[in-house]
């Protein structure tokens, strides 16, 4: 799936005036129901996945920043299987593949 937005993205004739939304629309999207994802029941966009992290400092509580996903993929026990977050322009996508593949490449 991966190498198919690579090539869907190279294509695209004005590359730096992509949203987020576009992408995710035109791209990402289609290419999950293509893998066989059913949109109703396993797919959810723009979604918070956490309520914050949460700091205490003496009797005072507070709320770290919330962590949002653009896509949510669900498997069919309703436990999330993959959160995928979508850059706004061709390069920033590049390069969070390229440090995504580094740090994998890392790990083996």
């Amino acid at each position: 799936m991966l190498f198919l937005l690579k090539e869907a993205i190279n294509k695209v004739t004005n590359k730096k005036d992509l949203s987020e939304r576009d992408i995710v629309t035109q791209f990402i999207i289609p290419n999950i129901v293509h893998a066989g994802w059913d949109l109703e029941t396993q797919v959810r966009e723009e979604v918070y996945f956490t309520d914050g992290r949460i700091f205490v400092k003496g009797n005072k509580t507070a709320r770290g920043e919330r962590k949002r996903a653009d896509i949510i993929l669900f498997n069919d026990y309703g436990t999330p299987a993959e959160i995928i977050s979508v850059f706004g322009s061709k390069e920033n996508y590049l390069q969070a593949i390229w440090e995504l593949e580094t740090e994998l490449y890392k790990a083996a």
